[in-house]
């Protein structure tokens, strides 16, 4: 599955801090993250939290954007999307844009690789689970408008 947009209807975590995953795409046989998209945290700064996507092999190049950071409060509902559209990145929350940039040369994310949601799945178990709820992922092969991608996230 070539991924080029992806959009939750709705996130909701049940507690701040400490990094969540999203989406993930990964062999798990292998040391390879093909594709990531979290929300990065601090257990101790959990308030201003970025939305990162991040491509490419860990043992050899690791490309990562973050959007900027955002206020995060548990139990509550957000529409989170991250849109490439070939090495640009776009991070949507609740429709509004809230960060853009250039994805790295690292190689784009594999077909193959099993697709996850809420966690990285690893040999011996997860990372950094998701601490709360997933509600209606929709993914593309294709990247969104913006005015497709904000349409997207009113009920």
């Amino acid at each position: 599955m070539k991924i080029d947009d992806v959009h939750f209807g709705e996130v909701n975590p049940t507690g701040v801090g400490g990094d969540r995953v999203i989406m993930s795409k990964r062999d798990v046989d292998g040391p390879r993250v093909t594709f990531l998209f979290f929300i990065e945290g601090d257990k101790t700064t959990a308030d201003a939290a970025p939305l990162i996507f991040q491509n490419g092999d860990a043992s050899k190049e690791l490309s990562f954007v973050r959007s900027q950071p955002l206020a995060w409060q548990a139990d509550r509902w957000y529409h989170v999307a991250v849109v490439r559209s070939g090495a640009q990145i776009t991070f949507y929350r609740d429709g509004v844009a809230v960060g853009d940039a250039q994805l790295g040369q690292a190689p784009l994310a594999t077909p193959e690789a099993p697709l996850a949601l809420g966690a990285l799945p690893q040999a011996d178990g997860v990372f950094n689970p998701l601490k709360g709820a997933l509600d209606e992922p929709e993914i593309f092969s294709r990247a969104l408008s913006a005015t497709r991608s904000r349409r997207s996230s009113t009920p």
